[in-house]
Order: C-alpha cells, then structure tokens, then sequence
C-alpha cells in the first residue's frame, strides 16, 4: 500500500489536507456547542488566510494581488467583529455542559 509518494496514487500532501479539514469540520462542529455560533465563524474565516499564506510555498500557487487584498479585506472583518462583539464571561458546572449535548 506504499507507493514512495503517494497511497493509492493518492499523494500523501492531499491525504494530509483532506484529514486537516475533516479534523477541523469536526471541531467546527463541536465548538457550535460550547460557544457563540459569531465566534466560531471568525475561526473558520481564518481557513481562508490561511490558505493564502501556505499555498504559495507548499503548493507553488502564484499569489495575486486581489488575493492578497481580499485576504486583508477578511483579516480587517475578523479584527472589527471581534472588536464590536460584546461578550460575557459564563461558568458553566459540568451538569450544563453535558446537557448541551
């Protein structure tokens, strides 16, 4: 089942990245119940700089100006959510955490 660089003929780079996002759908979805559905948008939007900042260099992608300028549009999005969002701190005993699921 090990072919040098790939499993399957499936390269070992894409199997790394389909399980990242897997992994990370699955803490998406789990976060929907410990906190504000606001705040795990903005964690998601980070998917996307993220991705503007790793695919040049892993992937060899060519990095444009619009991608750099939307990039920034998200980052400025993120920080003036985060800034206008009013938030309070709550303790919850273990009986109330297991009762949201």
């Amino acid at each position: 089942w090990w072919h040098g660089t790939s499993f399957h003929g499936i390269p070992w780079i894409w199997l790394c990245g389909l399980l990242a996002v897997i992994g990370g759908n699955v803490l998406d979805f789990i976060s929907l119940g410990l906190t504000k559905q606001s705040v795990v948008s903005l964690v998601g939007s980070w998917t996307l700089v993220v991705t503007a900042l790793i695919a040049p260099p892993l992937l060899g992608e060519a990095l444009t100006r619009l991608d750099v300028a939307a990039t920034c549009i998200i980052i400025v999005g993120i920080i003036l959510t985060v800034l206008g969002g009013y938030t309070e701190v709550e303790d919850w005993p273990i009986e109330k955490l297991i009762a949201q699921y």
